[in-house]
């Protein structure tokens, strides 16, 4: 899963990070959860996007969730789009319950967005649990996402999902040796930039 801020600019450094992780895990055979906002998910989703596009990966390995129909104006593939429904409202709502203390004084359309990041990190039928998740998101004093995607990250330490954020740029080669290190624990052929 690969979620963040729309304000990670497409031309900075850590964009280009992301597209070299996101193009990585594509070749790599993982698939993409993500809400396909401006900045951060789309620079992944279009990673993937081209992976498509060049016959490397199918279109089904792409999966976008959205809270609503019209939330993204960028479509891939119109098939790799989930929206909210009622059913799955009512799932994603129980699982947002546990991690988010202001649930039910949220608005439609935030409990909609928070929503979706249930199943970006468990997946369409909420039964299978990513592998990992990838962000670019600001934290607060005590180390906490802010904004929504805080219930991606509790989520995720629910499950003891790794969790690789590229917001802190003094500390990115930490971060990018860490997932390095679990790819190549699962068993993935992962080098760096320098040993290729």
């Amino acid at each position: 899963s690969i979620v963040g801020s729309e304000s990670l600019n497409e031309n900075s450094d850590t964009a280009e990070i992301l597209s070299s992780i996101s193009d990585r895990l594509a070749v790599l055979g993982f698939s993409l959860r993500t809400s396909g906002t401006a900045g951060t998910e789309m620079i992944a989703l279009k990673a993937y996007k081209e992976n498509v596009d060049a016959g490397i990966i199918p279109p089904t390995r792409i999966k976008v969730f959205l809270p609503w129909r019209s939330y993204n104006t960028y479509l891939p593939f119109p098939q790799c789009y989930t929206t909210i429904s009622p059913v799955n409202y009512d799932m994603c709502s129980n699982f947002i319950r546990a991690v988010h203390p202001y649930w039910s004084k949220g608005t439609r359309n935030i409990k909609l967005l928070q929503a979706k990041n249930a199943l970006i990190v468990f997946g369409e039928k909420l039964n299978r649990p990513c592998d990992l998740v990838i962000g670019y998101f600001e934290t607060d004093s005590k180390g906490l996402p802010k904004g929504t995607l805080s219930s991606v990250v509790e989520l995720a330490k629910l499950r003891s999902i790794p969790v690789f954020n590229l917001y802190d740029l003094e500390n990115i080669e930490d971060t990018l040796f860490n997932l390095r290190t679990l790819l190549r624990k699962w068993g993935y052929p992962v080098v760096t930039e320098k040993e290729v």
